[in-house]
């Protein structure tokens, strides 16, 4: 099942309560007691294939035959939607854009140095008449918002840098329950919202 709001985490609760396999960075991860949960993943077929399409996957990537930059969203993704030059103050981003069907309204961006490594990879809303209904803060349900989306509806936020490179977050301050400005810490995945909490 998975636990919480989050994509990136299985919680196998069925046998092995408290024990989590998580995809982070560098892929998927044990925590707890590793030779319980990899006991619990071979007699589970869903999770065993789970774990094998991981393991295809890392091995892929650190494959010296594997492109780099945006050539290897391009060789997962498919030809883009969009690419394009974007103005950084004085430097140049090339974007480039995949729509997903998960999610038709947003786009997966890359932003990456013209010609070199890809520098930022997110999902984005293009079209600003899309975004939800942010009256309160409660109205930001995980997985329905992008980082935008609540600059624009709460703004100005404070960004911050998450633990890896696919997570991010910001503080905002809200009306509460009560109508009280309340600071709150929303955080993301891959630019889209997984919880906002109250700080």
């Amino acid at each position: 099942m998975i636990a919480g709001s989050a994509p990136c985490c299985l919680q196998l609760t069925d046998s092995v309560p408290g024990f989590f396999v998580r995809r982070g960075h560098g892929g998927l991860r044990c925590t707890g007691r590793t030779s319980i949960v990899k006991e619990r993943i071979r007699g589970d077929p869903g999770l065993t294939a789970v774990a094998d399409a991981n393991r295809r996957w890392q091995a892929m990537i650190r494959s010296g035959a594997f492109p780099s930059g945006s050539d290897r969203h391009r060789l997962i993704l498919g030809a883009p939607e969009a690419a394009f030059l974007r103005r950084f103050g004085a430097l140049s981003g090339a974007v480039t854009q995949w729509s997903l069907p998960l999610w038709p309204d947003l786009r997966f961006e890359t932003i990456a140095v013209p010609g070199g490594p890809v520098l930022q990879e997110w999902l984005v809303r293009p079209d600003p008449a899309t975004r939800p209904d942010l009256g309160a803060v409660a109205d930001a349900r995980p997985w329905s918002c992008v980082i935008a989306d609540l600059d624009h509806a709460f703004g100005p936020v404070r960004h911050a840098d998450g633990d890896t490179s696919s997570r991010w977050s910001i503080v905002l301050t809200a009306a509460g329950g009560r109508g009280v400005p309340r600071c709150h810490l929303a955080r993301f995945a891959w630019g889209l919202l997984q919880a906002v909490t109250l700080l």
